[in-house]
């Protein structure tokens, strides 16, 4: 689960990850996705990101991981949606999150992904590279 807040960034400057309720066998590309989408990371962020992970990104993978920041956001979305009513109210490390503002927030950056004018474009470009990396 790649949202900031299951990321310890420990002393010795290593970074861990700490909640793999998703782990499985999984398409990389949505992992990045979801993490750009929940860093709420804008495109000059997202290809620093990019370049860490892989030395970047060809325009089809950058496409890509477009597309399935909305994905990414209507899923986080329905967890919010079945887990803001049991959890509501209970304590976390992060300074002012809640539940239910984490609901608000994705359904606001879902909301504003699927307005977007580009989106045409975005999945023929996805499609026209066969072989994606990841």
């Amino acid at each position: 689960d790649t949202v900031p807040q299951n990321f310890l960034h420990l002393p010795d400057g290593s970074v861990r990850l700490v909640d793999w309720d998703y782990a499985g066998r999984g398409w990389a590309s949505f992992e990045l996705a979801s993490f750009c989408a929940t860093a709420q990371l804008d495109g000059p962020l997202r290809e620093v990101l990019l370049t860490a992970y892989a030395g970047g990104g060809t325009a089809a993978q950058v496409a890509t991981i477009d597309l399935l920041a909305f994905v990414a956001a209507m899923r986080e979305v329905a967890w919010a949606l079945m887990a803001t009513p049991k959890l509501k109210g209970t304590t976390t490390l992060l300074e002012g999150w809640s539940y239910e503002k984490y609901l608000e927030d994705n359904l606001a950056l879902a909301r504003e992904l699927e307005a977007r004018s580009d989106l045409e474009a975005k999945f023929e470009l996805a499609c026209a590279e066969k072989n994606r990396s990841w």
